[in-house]
């Protein structure tokens, strides 16, 4: 054991002494040279990247200076340069240009959202001018154009929630497939529960946490038929799981994520129905009157044409 420690402790003096000589040369300057197979790596590198910082200057249309790229040090060979590229020119003429460039960039992704929408079957189908009366035809008017606006105010990053609010068969499910679908062509994660299939996974462990993890990852949800299902004292236990839930999900919506809703509930039939305190975080989620899209007065679409 004696023997092993004094080995040990002569290498520990051997390193600090290397380590200290090493200090003192590099403190005087007095660095070795490399060797020669180093040296001519080092030569044949340097012209490579002088070669390329070549290829990389650049001369401004606007104002003619000439950009050169940046050398840096390579951080592990000394006397290795790797030229970075500016890509940009500071004079007042490519800045304007550059913005000019990116509000272009802008308006066209701006488009081809829009188009997303506007050309998808679901919410090219949904025709609000059947009804006979003129009053129901301009509530379908304004519920789809104030939706398209929802979804366009999304996009430019206001993240206010809607609900659509009606009776049966007036085609609130169909417009939010449209903006679903719209969002899905965009490459935008989504989902879509309506309340019956959220009950059926809540009753299992396994589809109650992919669940609540899908309606909390999604960039844009919606929540179909919200207060539909009704429940008498055998069944109250379903509604709790129903509450938990949705005070859950809305409670983490809440911080600025696009929510859509549909139900066939006043807001004082949703309270009783989800809790207060879900009814409140959804409340919140919308935000005020504006996003609140009334179709009550309107027959259903399926019936049309039954006397």
């Amino acid at each position: 054991m004696s023997q092993q420690s004094d080995e040990l402790r002569q290498a520990i003096e051997l390193a600090n002494r290397r380590r200290e000589e090493d200090r003192r040369r590099l403190e005087s300057g007095n660095i070795p040279e490399p060797p020669e197979y180093l040296r001519r790596y080092i030569e044949q590198q340097t012209r490579r990247y002088a070669a390329q910082a070549r290829d990389l200057t650049w001369q401004c249309m606007f104002c003619g200076k000439i950009h050169e790229p940046t050398l840096l040090d390579h951080p592990l060979t000394p006397g290795r340069k790797t030229p970075i590229k500016i890509e940009s020119c500071d004079c007042d003429q490519s800045i304007i240009a550059a913005e000019e460039a990116r509000l272009q960039v802008e308006a066209v992704r701006f488009q081809q959202h829009a188009d997303a929408l506007d050309y998808h079957p679901e919410f090219i189908k949904w025709d609000p001018e059947w009804p006979t009366d003129e009053a129901a035809r301009g509530l379908l008017r304004q519920a789809k154009t104030r939706i398209r606006r929802w979804y366009l105010e999304t996009f430019q990053g206001k993240a206010e929630g809607l609900a659509l609010a009606g009776a049966y068969g007036v085609g609130k499910s169909t417009l939010l497939r449209a903006v679903v679908g719209a969002y899905g062509a965009r490459g935008v994660k989504t989902a879509f529960y309506d309340e019956a299939a959220i009950l059926d996974q809540l009753e299992s462990v396994e589809q109650k946490e992919f669940l609540l993890m899908s309606c909390r990852e999604a960039r844009v949800l919606v929540l179909d038929d919200i207060g539909r299902l009704e429940f008498d004292k055998y069944s109250g236990w379903k509604q709790n799981l129903l509450q938990s839930f949705y005070f859950r999900v809305l409670e983490y919506r809440a911080q600025k994520r696009p929510t859509l809703f549909s139900t066939n509930c006043l807001m004082g039939e949703l309270e009783a129905k989800l809790g207060q305190a879900a009814a409140d975080r959804l409340m919140g989620i919308i935000g005020g009157p504006g996003n609140y899209v009334a179709l009550w007065d309107i027959p259903s679409y399926r019936r049309r044409g039954f006397p």
